[in-house]
């Protein structure tokens, strides 16, 4: 019996000097954005943590932690489109 040939995968088109510096340099500038993030956010909560009775203050750091929240979902998006390009 003839023996089937199995395709391999395509090998993945390496991403040139140029493109990968780029992404490598995206990566650590969101990487560097995340840990402001992140301090911001530790802020924050102590803050919310010792502001508990003023409902004004509070509403006001809600807000300022759900932006946060939304800035990081968005870098990490993009982190991960950089780091694909590293693969």
């Amino acid at each position: 019996a003839p023996v089937a040939e199995v395709e391999a995968p395509a090998p993945r088109a390496r991403v040139g000097g140029a493109e990968e510096r780029a992404a490598r340099k995206t990566v650590a500038r969101i990487d560097r954005q995340l840990e402001r993030i992140a301090e911001r956010e530790a802020a924050l909560n102590a803050e919310m943590a010792v502001q508990v009775a003023d409902h004004e203050r509070l509403a006001e750091l809600s807000k300022e932690l759900s932006a946060l929240h939304d800035e990081k979902e968005a870098l990490e998006m993009e982190w991960m489109e950089a780091a694909e390009l590293l693969e």
